[in-house]
């Protein structure tokens, strides 16, 4: 028979693993956020949540076969248009996956790889040059599954024309701003908002009683 081992108390870097791990992902989100307010051109977004800069469908987890729909406003393009898409890449992180139920390419002319679809972790699109060009609001582009237990669905690039030569007519080549499409809640995510929040009132109350001892010794 083995003899029972003890059971040791967990140490400091035990315990600040999940700490740390937590405040990246606050962090991570913060910076994903401020990159997608930030951004310009051709709006590609979840439907359900519209183009508001910074915010991505979230799903409970864990996902099953959970449809989603992607779509784009061409008016968004440089020169109020747009002309086709090329090499577009949609992307999942983690356990998710990207699954064939209800899946339809709805781009003008689309193309996409891997074909046939089934399930996997990246899809690329790239639709037919539209000489007509189009210049109006929300239109379809995609819809996709998604199913798994924690990870994003993010718009990892790609390139598109815009409608900047004279007459709004083709123009540019322009690059697409990465961007989280979905996300599937991390089970910690509340508590590393709490622990960030915790941290940076830390910090300010800190701040605070450095000035007014520096004050103090100012005076005295």
């Amino acid at each position: 028979m083995k003899a029972c081992q003890e059971d040791k108390p967990k140490g400091r870097a035990d315990v600040m693993g999940p700490i740390v791990r937590n405040i990246l992902l606050v962090l991570l989100g913060l910076g994903l956020w401020a990159q997608a307010a930030g951004a310009q051109g051709l709006s590609i977004f979840e439907a359900s949540v519209g183009p508001t800069p910074g915010l991505s469908r979230s799903l409970p987890a864990p996902a099953n076969d959970v449809l989603i729909d992607i779509d784009y406003e061409p008016f968004t393009g440089e020169g109020g248009g747009f002309y086709g898409v090329s090499e577009l890449r949609i992307v999942a992180t983690g356990d998710v996956m990207l699954t064939n139920v209800g899946f339809a390419c709805q781009t003008f002319g689309c193309l996409f790889s891997p074909s046939p679809f089934v399930s996997g972790q990246s899809l690329t699109l790239t639709g037919a040059d539209d000489l007509g060009g189009e210049f109006g609001s929300a239109t379809d582009l995609l819809t996709i599954s998604v199913s798994g237990n924690e990870g994003h669905v993010i718009l990892a690039g790609g390139e598109y024309l815009d409608a900047t030569d004279p007459g709004m007519c083709v123009g540019t080549i322009r690059k697409l701003s990465p961007k989280t499409l979905v996300t599937v809640p991390e089970p910690d995510l509340a508590l590393g908002l709490g622990i960030g929040s915790l941290v940076l009132m830390g910090a300010g109350r800190s701040r605070a009683r450095r000035t007014a001892s520096s004050d103090r010794t100012q005076h005295a």
